[in-house]
């Protein structure tokens, strides 16, 4: 507080009134505090922020930690539902290979070179179902990174050929533009009459 002046008296306040616990009755003057308390100050502003720092570095590691489980929770249900499909698929795959087999033995009897042709696509399948059944998702995707490597060309026109056979399926398999207008139609007519 800067000096003001002192009204006379035993007291010796200020003119304003207001009385400075730092000022000495005797003298008017302000005392200031001893350099020794300084330290202390400066460390009393950093421990806070040393805290908030340590308070940071906590809620920082904890979403990381959440992060990590949250993505460990992801990789499981994926890895059991592609566990599931994986399933479903090979026992797909062995229905299909043990009605090819059957349709080989009726055509035994008429035609034998193709029944054995479809005996080997046959057993082709039930032994692909087999591996489906006894390989886990790591082991897929690594077969399937090796046999690309070692046939790029083969891998990539198996790959083309079963997007093309997928994209026929489904272009086969969806509503056409004229079936839906002809149900409308014939939606219309019947409620005209």
């Amino acid at each position: 507080m800067p000096n003001q002046p002192m009204q006379p008296g035993p007291n010796l306040r200020p003119a304003n009134g207001i009385s400075n616990p730092e000022s000495s009755p005797s003298t008017g003057t302000v005392q200031r505090p001893s350099t020794g308390s300084a330290p202390n100050a400066a460390n009393a502003s950093t421990a806070p922020k040393a805290d908030l720092g340590e308070r940071v570095e906590q809620a920082i590691q904890k979403a990381k930690n959440q992060s990590l489980e949250q993505i460990d929770d992801a990789r499981e249900r994926t890895e059991s539902a592609l566990m599931v499909q994986r399933k479903n698929l090979s026992t797909r795959v062995r229905r299909v290979g043990d009605a090819l087999h059957s349709s080989s033995e009726q055509l035994r009897r008429n035609d034998p070179t193709t029944a054995r042709y479809i005996d080997a696509v046959s057993q082709r399948m039930k032994d692909g179902a087999s591996y489906l059944e006894r390989t886990d998702v790591h082991g897929l995707v690594r077969d399937v990174e090796d046999f690309a490597r070692e046939r790029p060309g083969l891998f990539f026109g198996t790959a083309l050929a079963i997007g093309f056979v997928a994209g026929r399926f489904l272009k086969s398999s969806a509503p056409t533009p004229e079936s839906s207008n002809r149900s409308l139609t014939s939606s219309t007519r019947s409620t005209e009459m």
